[in-house]
């Protein structure tokens, strides 16, 4: 029977989480409206700001969605309904996107073009920037990053954020995808739950006190929230813990014992606990 690690069992659980996150995901915006934005930049030479009238004077929360009144300056919007919307017969009104970054505002982006946010209109269908892109130009430009400039005063939160299991499954999604979790989070937001007294979990098990020590040989998830050695000593000075066994056959012997072939192999391993090479008092009594 093949063996499943503890590292292919976080991964599946992270693919299922991805998946709860399409299934249960925001209602995809309803298609109401038919416009073909290269067909009026490239072939008719429109600008932006033809059809999308005073969009660069827009305070926050406000949109320039054309309406009849600028599409019948080229349309006949009284009597050719099809021309634009997709079902001729009963007309919707267009549905903009809602729950995004509605403390935008065009009017404080004067020095940025539409191109740079919303990609060619000319080539392709504008596409609404997503927050990696909003923060990269911020930090480029030394805009401001507080989740309250764009989400005006509160702190999205994404749809797995919002699934029942999240706090008990957060701590492998930030194992994995760390970088994504860093947009929003510092390490300051961990230590509020996950420091001191403030302790509220724990990713270790009743049985961890006794196989930690192979986790902490081979993962580096330890440093997530062990940021020092001194956390290891506190605990291991006073327990005084041997991975080795006891007996010359280990260290005393005239060619070195096992302890020679385990150096070369784990070194690592030994540094976990003989930090000063041959000064440790351990290896001193040999190696002077």
């Amino acid at each position: 029977m093949t063996r499943i690690t503890k590292r292919t069992a976080a991964g599946i659980v992270v693919l299922l989480l991805a998946v709860a996150m399409v299934t249960t995901g925001a209602k995809t915006r309803t298609q109401t409206i038919r416009f073909n934005h290269p067909l009026h930049v490239e072939e008719n030479g429109l600008s932006c700001d033809e059809c999308h009238v005073n969009v660069m004077q827009l305070a926050s929360g406000q949109m320039a969605i054309p309406n009849h009144d600028v599409c019948s300056a080229c349309h006949d919007t009284d009597n050719d309904c099809g021309t634009c919307h997709v079902n001729p017969d009963d007309p919707e009104a267009f549905v903009p996107v809602q729950g995004r970054y509605q403390g935008f505002a065009h009017k404080v982006h004067g020095d940025v073009t539409c191109e740079q946010c919303h990609g060619n209109p000319a080539k392709a269908e504008p596409v609404i920037p997503e927050m990696a892109q909003c923060q990269s130009c911020h930090l480029d430009r030394s805009g401001p990053l507080e989740c309250t400039t764009c989400h005006l005063g509160e702190k999205p939160k994404p749809v797995d954020h919002k699934l029942a299991t999240w706090d008990q499954d957060h701590g492998i999604e930030a194992s994995f995808r760390g970088d994504e979790c860093a947009k929003c989070h510092t390490q300051e937001t961990c230590d509020e739950c996950h420091q001191g007294e403030n302790l509220t979990g724990t990713p270790h098990p009743p049985t961890w006190i006794f196989n930690h020590g192979i986790e902490a040989d081979w993962s580096g998830e330890c440093l997530s929230c062990h940021e020092t050695r001194s956390e290891c000593t506190s605990c291991h000075r006073q327990r005084i813990p041997v991975p080795h066994p006891f007996g010359p056959a280990f260290a005393n012997t005239a060619d070195g014992g096992a302890h020679v072939d385990e150096a070369r192999a784990f070194i690592e391993s030994c540094l976990a606990c003989h930090d000063a090479g041959e000064g440790d008092p351990t290896c001193a009594r040999c190696h002077q």
